[in-house]
């Protein structure tokens, strides 16, 4: 799977996941969870850890703009512009030096559809660090010159990448499942003329003008800090931010499943596979059992698909399943391989075989087992970290999900039976028949499928 989007996806569901313990003592020092409302009226919850010695705030802004305005690429080039400029009288060199001498951190970062914000100070540098912060969503530097530098760099880098065939690959199963939406140029940034260089520093004001809001913001804070003080943290870091008009929200059009696409390069010197298959939203729940049931599938040496091709596939050659999210409402499992053009008929067939057999939803206890294990260990060195428990409070919020599963996440998987995944599988996981698949090959008779092309831009007419 494409490498942004699995890290994407990887840090999402570490930072979920790695958020809670068995609740016989408290999830990382955690001795309150609750609910609150400043006094200027913006709503937040509160992991109180009194022993944490730190504070970690996440703010996260509703990333509408990027693509109603059609322009999704807006949104990545905003984040980098203001992360690696001044704010107020501060240049870029003096927010870094003042953040690292408080002893602080702060990031910035876009996703399709949110902003997320977020920084982690000290008790006692919480005052000067949200200080900062501030003029940095205020009052950012967005100017001329250094935007055309950053735009032009990232124009380069995103040419590079689609030169390489696994980006072809994957670009390729993203619009054939996503259609011509700015969710599918947010991830391809494909054409690069109309996604990137038709971008100005205009259209960036107007994104961070009617992006950084006080409108339909979700913060969470996690900590060593008392609800009361926070309160006055929160209205400090989004005080003189506007107040702005909800924007129509980004519409997805019917997805295109269970079309079978054959990308025909004659000079490909091995062949690629990509598999998607649809999954629920995570505000429906049942992320566990996802993790559980793909790892049970094919991740790791014991998983089902690398069963299968032990004794079939030389060692080199490897097939790997993944969780990826597109949008909070697109998650997708998929299915990654690159062997060689003699093995890949095998290859395929393998991939087909095993999930038409995995789609009955038939793991046995053991299978299970395997698969939650590491699942619970990873949950246990990250368990006191205010910033990954803020994350997850954060994602829980947006998912409209209780908060209080930030506490159980552990002992839930700990008590996930092989029944609750099977029976998972088998409602909620897509026939074969249903899913994306994308053959990169020499070979234009290696499958038979629904269509033939020679790039990406000709899958607009399959």
């Amino acid at each position: 799977m494409n490498n942004k989007t699995i890290k994407y996806f990887s840090a999402v569901v570490l930072l979920f996941t790695a958020c809670a313990t068995v609740p016989q003592e408290p999830v990382g020092n955690i001795t309150d969870l609750s609910e609150h409302v400043t006094e200027n009226g913006q709503r937040f919850s509160l992991a109180y850890m009194p022993n944490a010695g730190r504070v970690s705030v996440h703010v996260i802004w509703p990333n509408d703009f990027a693509h109603t305005s059609g322009l999704p690429a807006a949104s990545t080039l905003g984040v980098e512009l203001m992360s690696s400029g001044g704010a107020g009288d501060r240049t870029a060199k003096k927010i870094q030096q003042d953040i690292t001498a408080l002893g602080s951190s702060a990031s910035l970062r876009a996703s399709p559809d949110h902003i997320y914000g977020s920084f982690s100070s000290a008790p006692e540098t919480l005052d000067q660090t949200v200080d900062i912060i501030n003029d940095v969503l205020r009052e950012p530097l967005l100017d001329d010159f250094r935007f055309d530098a950053l735009r032009d760099a990232k124009r380069k880098r995103v040419e590079s990448q689609l030169s390489e065939r696994s980006s072809i690959l994957w670009s390729a199963a993203r619009r054939t499942l996503l259609g011509e939406s700015t969710f599918t140029d947010y991830w391809n940034n494909n054409p690069v003329e109309s996604t990137i260089t038709s971008i100005s520093i205009d259209n960036i004001k107007r994104w961070h003008r009617e992006t950084f809001t006080t409108q339909e913001v979700t913060v969470a804070v996690a900590g060593a800090i008392d609800a009361a003080t926070a309160a006055e943290v929160v209205d400090q870091l989004l005080d003189g931010l506007p107040v702005s008009k909800s924007a129509d929200k980004p519409v997805l059009r019917r997805l295109n499943t269970g079309q079978t696409i054959l990308i025909h390069d004659k000079s490909a010197p091995a062949t690629l596979i990509a598999v998607l298959g649809l999954l629920p939203a995570s505000r429906v729940g049942g992320e566990i059992a996802d993790v559980v049931a793909v790892s049970a599938y094919g991740k790791g040496k014991d998983s089902r698909l690398l069963q299968a091709t032990a004794d079939e596939l030389p060692e080199s050659e490897k097939l790997d399943a993944s969780l990826a999210n597109f949008s909070r409402t697109v998650r997708v499992f998929g299915v990654n391989a690159n062997v060689s053009h003699k093995s890949a008929p095998k290859a395929y067939r393998i991939i087909e075989d095993t999930y038409r057999k995995f789609k009955p939803g038939n793991l046995d206890d053991q299978e299970v087992l395997r698969a939650v294990v590491p699942f619970v260990n990873s949950l246990q060195s990250s368990q006191t970290n205010p910033d990954l428990l803020a994350y997850g409070l954060g994602q829980l919020l947006l998912d409209d999900l209780p908060q209080e599963l930030l506490l159980t996440v552990s002992q839930d998987s700990i008590s996930l039976k092989a029944e609750e995944v099977n029976q998972r599988i088998t409602d909620m996981y897509p026939d074969w028949d249903d899913m994306v698949k994308v053959i990169l090959t020499r070979d234009p008779k290696l499958i038979d499928a629904d269509c033939v092309v020679r790039s990406l831009e000709e899958i607009s007419d399959c």
